[in-house]
């Protein structure tokens, strides 16, 4: 290592600064308080300055000469920026040492976080989807009907690992679609009740039509109707599936005619005991889009991560196999700020672990955007369960 220093002007050995080039970009201020000059990094540019780079820097230096660290991470999420306030002393918050400990463990090996990271085989997949949209197509009685049959789940948002099974397939009417019209001020839920008659095809008759048309394609004997979704069992070239037969839903801001209305929309369907499910699953696939762009497309890799790392822990009984669905984990890790997703597959773990766990959990929502993730609702996560994976997977980074 070398023997670099750092004077009282602020002055660093080349070769610090070919190991830690933002000491020249303001990080330190000389002895005598005086500041370099003004921090250069933003959020998303590589390299990139983040506390663990500070305080393995610091460790380096802080006996080589007197100096006053300044911490300022890349964060504009409101984060408040510690300075030191003793003389030749750094005081990180308290998860960038632990953060720090956590790297020289050096637990789960980089090779085995990059394994992980690849996405499983799309092409079985396909043809599984391909297989129930002939289905639906085949049926004389759907032909002059308004719906869209479409993947929703890990296979369509590229977050399917290696074993991944059932295909979550989405039969959507939309001849028919259901709001939230009741919550629109009386003059604007009046404009509504004119603009649209009553439904002619309701959600119940287009479910039996659907199971129908699968039980003529597939045979009665491969299709089973559950509370939730109709599965289709596995065959050869096809994987098993869920499908939800839904309708569209429209959640209004406002409604003021045909052409001048505002709304997010989703789909719902009633389960068998009469329970209602309301979902965005095109919003959540776009904003996964979204956040895997801005996070140099290492967002959905790292979801990837997570799911293995989720199955370790089941494995281990550290927690139940129940208590985190794969959906509830991408939503999860959706919440983590966009700069955590930078960096090693060994950094990005511990990031992101960390930002969960030290973040305001209440006010975290599902990837949709629009549902908070954790509270009393069908789905919805309970935020005891997403503790208590936390602390599984900083264990599983210990005793690897």
């Amino acid at each position: 290592m070398g023997t670099g220093r750092v004077g009282r002007d602020g002055w660093v050995a080349a070769n610090w600064k070919l190991r830690f080039p933002f000491m020249s970009c303001g990080v330190y201020s000389a002895g005598d308080g005086r500041r370099c000059s003004e921090d250069r990094t933003r959020r998303g540019d590589r390299p990139v300055w983040t506390p663990r780079t500070a305080w393995r820097m610091v460790e380096d230096l802080r006996d080589q000469a007197p100096i006053r660290p300044v911490y300022r991470p890349p964060r504009s999420d409101g984060v408040a920026r510690v300075r030191s306030s003793a003389y030749g002393s750094f005081s990180p918050p308290p998860h960038t040492t632990g953060i720090d400990r956590a790297l020289k463990t050096m637990a789960i090996p980089e090779a085995t976080l990059h394994t992980w990271s690849h996405q499983g085989s799309v092409t079985a997949s396909r043809q599984t989807h391909e297989a129930i949209r002939r289905a639906l197509r085949r049926w004389d009685d759907l032909h002059d009907r308004n719906y869209e049959v479409y993947l929703q789940g890990s296979y369509k948002n590229s977050t399917n690992i290696r074993g991944s099974s059932d295909v979550d397939v989405v039969a959507q009417i939309n001849d028919t679609f259901y709001s939230n019209k009741h919550r629109l001020p009386p003059d604007q839920r009046a404009a509504h009740e004119r603009a649209y008659g009553s439904a002619t095809y309701p959600l119940a008759d287009f479910r039996r039509d659907v199971l129908q048309a699968l039980r003529d394609h597939f045979g009665s004997n491969v299709i089973v109707e559950g509370n939730k979704a109709i599965a289709v069992r596995p065959d050869t070239g096809r994987l098993p599936a869920d499908v939800i037969v839904c309708a569209q839903y429209r959640s209004y801001g406002y409604f003021r005619s045909l052409t001048d209305r505002g709304s997010i929309d989703g789909m719902t369907f009633w389960t068998k005991d009469g329970r209602q499910t309301i979902n965005y699953p095109k919003p959540h696939y776009d904003n996964g889009v979204e956040k895997n762009s801005r996070c140099p497309s290492s967002y959905k890799a790292s979801v990837r991560i997570f799911k293995h790392a989720r199955d370790a822990v089941v494995d281990r009984n550290w927690i139940p196999a129940t208590s985190v669905p794969s959906y509830f984990l991408e939503c999860f890790a959706y919440n983590a700020a966009d700069w955590c997703f930078s960096g090693s597959w060994q950094e990005v773990y511990m990031e992101v672990v960390n930002d969960l766990q030290t973040g305001d959990q209440e006010q975290f929502v599902s990837q949709n955007g629009i549902i908070p993730l954790f509270g009393m609702g069908y789905d919805q996560w309970d935020v005891n369960s997403a503790q208590t994976l936390v602390s599984a997977l900083w264990r599983l980074w210990k005793e690897w």
